[in-house]
């Protein structure tokens, strides 16, 4: 059997298995088209037996990069011994302030944490009896290599991929409780109460609930929960721990969206309010006095860039936020680091600042093109 050899380390993969397959598994691997070879985005560094370049790498991949060993992951098939590469695994940042809280009947007696599973990106808090947030952890949604969308994700647990979407999320929810206890000092186990928020196909994989009905019309989920579990049925090393999963108000607007609506008050509030959530899966919600209308779309991976050359998630070295001094774009670099790509938030602020430089028009054209917005970092 042939040995692929992923950044360093050794493991067995039968003869014709897609590279991707292969380094999923042990590596961090962006396939936000769901291994279409649309993206272009798996790229990795493969040298050894491997098959011919296909049509795909060819056009997505200049003569020079595949002199050079880049290839496509989702499109290459192991014949032999080779070595791979890839990037290191990638870290999600938990944007916002440390806020704490102040919950009049706390489900916990000792810690509890919060967690929001989103499609793209999860974010973890970790609290104390007095509402005092002690740690912050986040990382990418380990999903990510079977889609980068719910609806690829939901056709993949129909194929039989249920048991393994669930255990990967499972697995990284555990390690970002370990990881934030680890920060506070404490025990992992210890915790004794978490509430996991997410939308509804999240929640369905999470729990792996069969979500057929979510995969058609008339898309009328038959789990919507509101459900009280244990961090035991989860496999989390809180076994004990009290775990509630929020109630989602339909197939696609989910508990997400309840849970915003209940931090933000805007339902308290007199007049009109507007919440929107936009990520992967973009909701909106909007108050009228007594009236509460939501609408959802399935944005896709429009917001991580996966259409543009440069696009990336929101981590190290993602250009997410860009604003217009003195007549010039001045972007802000998640890290702090060198610019190697943008991300959703900062494609949005580059297209309201090229607007108002007037490097581009109502249409889309720009002028020059392409728009450089942060060191080698341009919109084409």
């Amino acid at each position: 059997m042939p040995v692929v050899t992923i950044n360093g380390v050794p493991f067995a993969a039968a003869s014709g298995t897609l590279l991707s397959d292969a380094v999923s598994p042990h590596s961090h691997l962006e396939t936000p088209c769901g291994r279409l070879g649309r993206c272009g985005k798996c790229r990795v560094f493969a040298r050894g037996a491997l098959s011919e370049p296909t049509v795909e790498e060819k056009k997505l991949l200049s003569p020079e990069e595949l002199a050079q060993g880049v290839r496509l992951a989702c499109s290459v098939r192991i014949l032999g011994d080779c070595q791979v590469t890839t990037a290191s695994e990638a870290q999600a940042h938990v944007l916002g302030s440390k806020q704490d809280v102040h919950a009049r009947a706390p489900l916990f007696s000792r810690w509890g944490a919060a967690i929001d599973i989103g499609t793209t990106t999860l974010a973890a808090c970790l609290y104390d009896r007095s509402g005092n947030m002690l740690a912050q952890a986040g990382c990418m949604n380990p999903q990510a290599p079977w889609g980068a969308d719910v609806i690829t994700r939901i056709g993949a647990a129909l194929q039989g991929e249920g048991p393994v979407l669930a255990r990967a999320i499972q697995r990284r929810l555990d390690q970002l409780l370990k990881e934030m206890a680890s920060q506070a000092g404490i025990s992992a186990r210890e915790i004794d109460a978490l509430v996991i928020t997410g939308n509804t196909a999240m929640l369905y994989l999470l729990t792996e609930t069969n979500p057929d009905c979510l995969s058609h019309a008339p898309f009328a989920a038959d789990r919507l929960f509101g459900e009280m579990l244990t961090g035991a049925e989860l496999g989390l090393c809180c076994a004990g721990a009290a775990v509630y999963l929020p109630r989602c108000f339909s197939a696609f607007v989910g508990a997400d969206t309840a849970t915003a609506l209940l931090a933000s008050g805007i339902t308290q509030q007199d007049g009109t309010r507007l919440l929107a959530d936009i990520g992967t899966n973009g909701e909106i919600a909007l108050w009228n006095r007594s009236t509460l209308l939501c609408c959802s779309t399935a944005a896709g991976p429009a917001f991580e860039g996966a259409g543009l050359t440069m696009g990336m998630p929101g981590r190290d070295g993602a250009v997410d936020h860009v604003m217009v001094k003195n007549g010039a774009l001045h972007a802000h670099v998640l890290g702090d680091t060198e610019a190697v790509g943008i991300c959703g938030s900062g494609v949005v602020d580059a297209l309201a600042c090229l607007l108002e430089t007037g490097q581009m028009d109502e249409t889309g054209f720009l002028d020059p093109e392409p728009a450089v917005i942060c060191g080698r970092v341009a919109l084409p």
